[in-house]
């Protein structure tokens, strides 16, 4: 669960959360900034990693990635840790919407959340997840409507958001 200095919540009610708040920074509503971390996350997508999906909320973002560990050594963009993945991508992002947006300080909080996917079913929850989150917060009607939401398997999200057995 996640914790805060006076509660815990878990994932999915910090992520309802999220969706449903109005005030405090929602920056990634902007069109342009939204598309530099979508542009950020596609930069190092066959890199570092190979991005499965996606989706940019106004307040947040979601992403499933495979981690190329053993090519990372020889990449200028070298990560080897998921921890040095979201550095650099919260560091590059957030220099550029501050300066889109003319100011300055933290951008982006300074925790993430990740989690090991470790099988077939596991993952295609996670991809799940990700593509319905816009749904989820009831900005759009399907998955594909929401401007910055990405799967690499498209088919695959058609198939999985018509499956019954994932909720």
């Amino acid at each position: 669960p996640f914790q805060s200095k006076k509660t815990t919540f878990s994932l999915r009610q910090l992520d309802n959360f999220l969706d449903k708040t109005k005030t405090g920074p929602i920056w990634l509503k902007t069109p342009k900034i939204a598309q530099l971390v979508w542009d950020a996350l596609h930069y190092r997508d066959e890199k570092v990693y190979s991005l499965h999906a996606a989706c940019i909320m106004p307040n947040h973002f979601h992403m499933v990635i495979r981690h190329f560990v053993e090519s990372a050594e020889n990449h200028p963009l070298k990560n080897k840790s998921l921890s040095g993945i979201m550095h650099s991508l919260k560091r590059k992002t957030s220099y550029d919407a501050n300066a889109l947006l003319d100011r300055s300080g933290a951008f982006w909080q300074s925790e993430s959340y990740d989690r090991m996917i470790r099988d077939q079913s596991e993952w295609e929850r996670a991809i799940y997840y990700v593509i319905m989150n816009p749904v989820k917060a009831g900005l759009v009607d399907h998955w594909r409507k929401w401007p910055w939401t990405y799967c690499k398997f498209p088919r695959r999200g058609e198939l999985l958001t018509k499956s019954k057995k994932i909720s």
